[in-house]
């Protein structure tokens, strides 16, 4: 019999007892924790503690420190709690629909519901209500699990310790909170085509019997929106307003997928291109490793022809003008051709651009196109693409680089070695370490960086800032495949919030 079940044969022989529910983390036990149950098991009969489960934690990189398991025994040997059952949810919610009870505690923290960044709390205190409850705060003093496994476990290297001391000695989080209501009023441009990541989750069964050919079997497909869709949808809740601009293929494939998840700030506006499918990259995965074993790419690469590239820039005209910042995602796929790019190119002080190099479009993809951006998103093994050379001292290209395309602003990414921020105009380097650990898949991860670099750069002016909060989103990217996990304002802040404790 499941803990549900017992609960409600409880409720059934004595419906006169009282239930009540606290929910959290629980990362790391402390006397705050044991005082926050003493005084909700003085209320009610019946104590049941909801356990987040580790992919729903939203405290930045490395947490939980504590697995699910770990967390649920240390929480069953304290006999004050009666049942602990782990929450396949973000919020507290569903749990609180179904186990119905008759009070929800939280700490003292939660007093005053504007403290929660998250909002959770909002809906949380809905939801109770909804089914006949009572939501009670708690009296004792507060203390952050955050603060205690920051200062005392070592989750961090000592480079990311001092990037954090940097931030919290010019930044306060007031400041941080201030950036993300300047973002809000922002409007924004994204331009870029649209792909659809394919994943085949597989069994390598072994080489074949007659052939030298490695036979799997498929288990079972996913697919996921990318390219420029993740981008424009992922601003969604930062931006006051998003346009993109992008194509489909001429069959409109794809198209009543990529509806379904649209925020209502963000309007779409798709060229269908004669003769092309819409872009689908299908990566065949082993499902034990995670290792890709193939990519499978279906597209049409060749360049939009007179008609359309006529629209093209009929469209971009008319969202330039109400746009505070255009970001370019240029994937080499047929979409912004030397004409495009030298329209685009005069908007110097609000283009922000990642032209990427992949398997579709090596040896014929360059930069060279774009005369000038405000900031170029670009990964080493691109830079020295592009420039020929694999020996110099990366900071040397960097600045070659920039002073021969006349790019005023260069992100250098890394990959586990972090990024680099150029800046011409001042001659300076800044150096962010990144934040991933154990990361299961890298697509998507530069399209993060790059959006939320732009918008924090554009409203800061602090590269350091920037650089540091885009890394902390890349690492909440690279945690899930391709571009499933969806990057919001309010969990962002919230990473931030625990990190900078």
């Amino acid at each position: 019999m499941n803990i549900f079940n017992k609960i409600e044969n409880i409720r059934k022989k004595k419906p006169y007892i009282k239930i009540g529910l606290c929910h959290g983390v629980f990362d790391l036990i402390h006397h705050g924790h044991l005082e926050y149950f003493e005084e909700s098991k003085k209320i009610c009969d019946i104590l049941i503690v909801s356990l987040t489960v580790d992919k729903y934690v939203n405290k930045g990189p490395g947490r939980p420190y504590f697995t699910l398991n770990q967390r649920k025994k240390i929480l069953e040997e304290l006999k004050i709690i009666d049942f602990v059952i782990p929450s396949q949810f973000q919020t507290s919610v569903e749990i609180i629909k179904k186990i119905k009870p008759d009070f929800y505690f939280k700490g003292p923290d939660y007093k005053f519901s504007k403290n929660d960044i998250s909002k959770n709390i909002l809906s949380e205190i809905k939801a109770i209500e909804t089914v006949g409850g009572k939501f009670i705060s708690t009296s004792g003093k507060t203390y952050s699990s955050s603060k205690l496994i920051n200062n005392n476990l070592n989750i961090f290297t000592e480079d990311q310790k001092r990037i954090i001391k940097i931030i919290k000695d010019k930044h306060s989080f007031l400041d941080i909170v201030n950036f993300f209501e300047k973002i809000k009023k922002t409007n924004t441009l994204v331009i870029g085509e649209t792909i659809i990541d394919q994943y085949f989750f597989c069994e390598a069964l072994g080489k074949s019997g007659k052939d030298a050919v490695l036979s799997i079997k498929k288990n079972r497909q996913e697919i996921y929106l990318g390219g420029s869709i993740p981008i424009t949808y992922n601003l969604g809740s930062f931006c006051k307003k998003i346009n993109l601009l992008s194509f489909l293929g001429k069959k409109k494939e794809y198209f009543d997928l990529i509806k379904k998840p649209k925020p209502k700030n963000v309007a779409n506006h798709f060229i269908f291109k004669e003769n092309s499918p819409t872009i689908v990259k299908s990566r065949f995965v082993d499902e034990v490793s995670n290792f890709k074993l193939l990519g499978v790419y279906n597209y049409n690469d060749k360049s939009l022809n007179k008609s359309e590239n006529k629209k093209l820039n009929k469209i971009y005209k008319k969202l330039e003008k109400n746009s505070d910042i255009v970001i370019v995602a240029d994937y080499g796929h047929g979409l912004i051709n030397k004409e495009f790019a030298d329209i685009i190119s005069n908007k110097k002080n609000k283009l922000f651009l990642n032209a990427q190099l992949n398997a579709g479009n090596i040896g014929h993809h360059s930069l060279q196109k774009y005369n000038f951006c405000h900031c170029i998103v670009i990964n080493e093994t691109e830079l020295r693409h592009e420039l020929r050379d694999k020996e110099s001292k990366i900071e040397y290209l960097i600045k070659n680089f920039s002073k021969n395309k006349k790019f005023k602003n260069i992100i250098l990414t890394r990959g586990k070695d972090g990024s680099i921020c150029y800046q011409s105009q001042t001659n300076e380097f800044t150096y962010c370490p990144a934040f991933a650990v154990n990361p299961v898949d890298k697509v998507g991860a530069g399209d993060t960086l790059l959006s939320i670099f732009s918008i924090f750069f554009y409203v800061s002016k602090c590269p350091l800032l920037s650089l540091f909060i885009a890394s902390l989103a890349a690492a909440e990217n690279v945690k899930n495949f391709a571009n499933s996990f969806k990057i919001e304002s309010k969990n962002l802040l919230k990473i931030l919030e625990h990190v900078l404790k």
